[in-house]
């Protein structure tokens, strides 16, 4: 059975190998974007920030952290992401839309994990191993494979917009129930970040 699942995944990859190279393009493009858009902070702005990192140290070693807090607060972010690419997959025009919502969120990954390495040096990369790297393994490639299959059912309502409502609905039936089989990947994510990475960082901070 896992055997299958995994010449399956394979094939999906392969017949859909442009795609999963322009989605993790503009993902890397937005890595390194978020990467390279700290250096242009102002010394204001990046004190700022490095004030409300610290403030967030010092709420972290003295408060209490809600493990089921952080899990509902980081599966609401990357549900509204993944919901609006669900939608903009049911139109061709949505197709920029996706690929733009792939790049933002690869800035996001890039601006935090350059801010930590750049202010925190050592201790900011040992920090963003705990807290970014174990649930983006799970959450990103599959931000990327909902953007895939996303696009391609744009691509495929296109070609067929001529088809039936009814064969039409059903597809869409079967685009939803793909989305949410891959979207368990980001609520296991999600449960490490809230889990995991948050007793990584209090041992790091203890």
């Amino acid at each position: 059975m896992q055997r299958r699942f995994f010449n399956m995944f394979i094939k999906h990859i392969r017949s859909n190998f442009l795609l999963y190279f322009i989605c993790t393009l503009f993902l890397c493009v937005g890595i390194m974007t978020g990467y390279m858009s700290t250096k242009s902070l102002t010394d204001v702005q990046n004190m700022e920030l490095l004030n409300y990192l610290n403030g967030f140290f010092q709420l972290f070693s003295n408060t209490e952290v809600s493990n089921s807090g952080v899990f509902v607060q980081s599966l609401t972010n990357n549900f509204w992401v993944c919901f609006i690419i669900w939608i903009m997959g049911a139109t061709f025009i949505g197709i920029p839309i996706i690929l733009i919502l792939i790049t933002l969120r690869g800035f996001i990954f890039g601006f935090t994990l350059s801010f930590l390495v750049n202010n925190l040096q050592k201790k900011g990369i040992t920090f963003a191993m705990l807290s970014l790297l174990p649930s983006n393994i799970f959450i990103l490639p599959a931000l990327i494979i909902i953007g895939v299959v996303a696009i391609n059912f744009a691509l495929y309502v296109f070609r067929n917009r001529s088809s039936g409502i009814s064969n039409l609905f059903k597809d869409f039936t079967g685009y939803t129930l793909t989305i949410a089989s891959i979207f368990l990947l980001i609520i296991l994510g999600s449960f490490i970040e809230a889990y995991f990475s948050v007793y990584l960082i209090k041992v790091f901070m203890s």
